[in-house]
């Protein structure tokens, strides 16, 4: 509360603030309010700070960009100007992404690791849940390919509950070797997620790490990563913000209910299509989708779509 007091008094301060988006383009009506409050758009720029520093940090930073995804759509939704839950909202998001820096400051040192360590145990990466971890076990190990000289390990290590034996989820992680070390890059660790190995794909011009991962249930839906390969490093890609133009492409009285699994060798992707007045999960008499994908900078995108209506189209892809 003291730094946000401090933070509004900066702005009040100030003759013009600019939130960390374009105020030119703001696009709700959320958003044409915190441009307009001096005291919101500086919360907005520091938020936009945070965000960027356990970014940083982050060894699932596209995790993190749609945790942040989701944080906007419900301040665009429930914000409410009038009765002042904005700088609530804002207060709670800054608690969040704090903690999180938190826990990546303290598991920075178990990044820095060994061949052997990470081949016949968990890392230490994770010893950061202990409630809701009960074991945890190695269940891959191997190289995934080498890119301008520099070699790109995985792990893969899969959790059980801490009550029950089941299998609660797989987490993959990514590493660099360096010399005789190995420096954790990526792992994504979403509950109730499951991760397989890695790949390295050239296509289109680009070089792309595929970390290849599904949610368990009756969706499936894709829970994959993917990393671009730029300066010597890897950047994160948008792999996920193409649904939303495909839905938009789709016929009024239809929808997707599953995950989509692109081939990124091809740059192709396909989806059976449900009825929204008539198909259960279970069962698709839609049709099906075809696409062919490109990249818009770090950005998926669909160039080509080819919706076949008609039950006949949906039995199978």
């Amino acid at each position: 509360m003291v730094v946000l007091a401090a933070v509004g008094l900066c702005a009040l301060g100030q003759v013009a603030v600019a939130a960390s988006f374009d105020c030119a383009k703001a696009a709700t009506p959320v958003e044409a309010v915190v441009c307009a409050d001096p005291i919101l758009s500086a919360l907005d720029e520091w938020l936009a700070e945070r965000l960027a520093a356990a970014m940083a940090r982050s060894l699932d930073p596209e995790g993190l960009r749609q945790d942040q995804r989701n944080w906007l759509a419900v301040r665009d939704r429930d914000g409410t100007p009038a009765a002042g839950s904005l700088p609530a909202m804002y207060r709670r998001r800054f608690d969040q992404l704090d903690k999180e820096i938190a826990r990546l400051d303290q598991i920075e040192t178990a990044r820095d690791t060994t061949e052997a360590a990470s081949r016949s145990a968990c890392p230490a990466l994770f010893n950061d849940a202990p409630d809701t971890v009960g074991s945890c076990e190695v269940t891959g190990f191997g190289e995934i390919g080498t890119v301008d000289g520099r070699v790109f390990l995985y792990g893969l290590y899969t959790f059980h509950a801490a009550k029950g034996d089941y299998p609660w989820r797989t987490s993959v992680v990514v590493y660099a070797r360096d010399g005789d070390k190995l420096r954790a890059l990526f792992a994504p660790r979403e509950d109730g997620s499951f991760y397989n190995v890695p790949n390295i794909i050239r296509a289109a011009g680009r070089i792309i790490l595929h970390l290849p991962g599904y949610e368990s249930g009756t969706g499936n839906f894709n829970r994959e990563r993917l990393f671009l390969w730029r300066d010597g490093s890897w950047a994160v890609a948008d792999a996920t913000s193409w649904y939303s133009d495909l839905i938009l492409r789709l016929p009024g009285d239809y929808e997707v209910l599953k995950g989509i699994y692109p081939d990124y060798g091809k740059m192709t992707a396909a989806t059976l299509l449900w009825r929204k007045k008539t198909d259960g999960n279970c069962c698709s008499t839609g049709g099906r989708a075809d696409m062919t994908l490109g990249w818009r900078d770090d950005s998926l995108v669909i160039k080509n779509l080819q919706a076949k209506l008609g039950r006949r189209y949906a039995e199978h892809l």
